[in-house]
């Protein structure tokens, strides 16, 4: 492959295999590590950024594909995977017969037929296809008998589509601004049935959520579509993790679990209050989900605390410069392993799960090799020792 021979590919790939395998140390009671395997470097151009707020995958004609969200434009960017070129490009209209407001980024896509298009702060719903066409819309608030937040469609919530009936995870509802309410009873997830045109609350609400935290974003679980269609959720700042058992239809514990680097987890309160920018960067969270239905295991992001201001330097630290490390489950969520990985050459929430492994977002602002023209990753393999 003609990547390991540019910009440094070779070279970068060699000192992340030795560094990986430093790390492993701390956690070499484990049977399983990820390690480091190839490289994937995707070519953009200047109407797309080099992050996302959104990705999916999928399997078409035995190609490998990601769709991710296109905010410069309003729309969405396939890439396949397997050429390492950009397949298609949607964008879609703000207003007008085929409009879907200005965040189209915010989706769930089943087929090129069937993508659905959230324009979150009015609750509207749009039904779409690969043309950019508007098939039918949906005021979902009018449909429900209780009031519900915003849909959160970022890379840590899931979404779920069958028979007719898309699921997907909702803020708390709002006071005012990014002051949350106090209402225990507000869903987590919300269900939407296209055919009988009904808003239902899904199992989970937020009583299961720390109600003394008051970090506006961080308040919502992370969130997977795991083996059997079942949905698992966990907290941000818990060691939890949650499904709905549909045959009992209660919300049920599927294991707690403990990080080898985090041994404390602490939501937003007190004088962090006003002060979101240093909480992000001191404090430990649980930041993303996803399940490997190629290997049967499921990857935990734990993101690490490091002091806000560097001590050296006296600058203020970004949360790019974050430390995290990857915990994996195997199907019944006993852990199998733990790695560390440090700051500033990652970003997890970018990842995505192939036949191939699990290629980890690389393009972190803070890397040396950082380079905005490129969707770039590295791909990890689950190997037993």
């Amino acid at each position: 492959m003609r990547r390991f021979l540019q910009n440094g590919w070779c070279l970068v790939f060699l000192v992340f295999s030795v560094s990986c395998q430093n790390e492993l140390k701390l956690s070499s009671s484990y049977d399983y590590k990820l390690i480091p395997k190839d490289t994937l470097r995707i070519s953009i151009d200047d109407s797309l950024t080099y992050r996302y707020t959104r990705i999916q995958y999928f399997i078409q004609d035995d190609s490998t594909y990601i769709v991710v969200s296109n905010t410069n434009q309003n729309g969405l960017t396939f890439v396949n995977v397997d050429s390492e070129r950009i397949s298609k490009k949607v964008i879609y209209s703000q207003t007008g017969l085929n409009g879907v407001g200005d965040d189209a980024g915010s989706f769930h896509y089943v087929n090129m037929d069937s993508i659905f298009i959230f324009n979150s702060p009015s609750r509207k719903l749009f039904l779409t296809n690969s043309n950019a066409d508007v098939i039918e819309s949906f005021d979902l608030i009018d449909f429900a008998d209780f009031d519900f937040g915003e849909p959160m469609m970022w890379i840590a919530y899931a979404s779920h589509y069958a028979e007719g009936v898309l699921k997907f995870s909702v803020l708390p509802t709002y006071l005012n601004g990014h002051e949350i309410s106090r209402n225990s009873n507000d869903p987590v997830v919300v269900k939407f049935d296209i055919n009988a045109k009904k808003v239902s609350k899904g199992l989970i609400d937020y009583s299961y959520a720390n109600m003394n935290n008051h970090h506006y974003i961080r308040h919502t679980p992370i969130s997977v579509v795991g083996k059997d269609n079942v949905l698992y959720y966990c907290f941000p700042f818990e060691n939890r993790i949650l499904f709905e058992n549909q045959e009992t239809g209660i919300v049920e514990e599927k294991t707690t679990f403990v990080s080898d680097f985090v041994k404390e987890y602490y939501p937003m309160q007190g004088e962090y209050k006003n002060d979101i920018r240093r909480f992000d960067v001191e404090f430990p969270y649980n930041a993303n989900l996803k399940y490997d239905p190629f290997r049967n295991v499921y990857y935990m992001v734990v993101y690490h605390g490091i002091p806000f201001v560097d001590d050296s330097t006296g600058e203020l630290r970004s949360f790019s410069q974050k430390p995290f490390s990857i915990i994996v489950f195997d199907e019944e969520f006993k852990k199998l392993s733990e790695q560390k990985f440090e700051g500033g050459n990652f970003l997890p929430g970018g990842s995505f799960v192939s036949r191939k492994g699990l290629y980890i977002f690389f393009n972190n602002i803070e890397n040396p090799l950082f380079n905005e023209n490129y969707f770039k990753y590295v791909l990890f393999n689950l190997e037993k020792n």
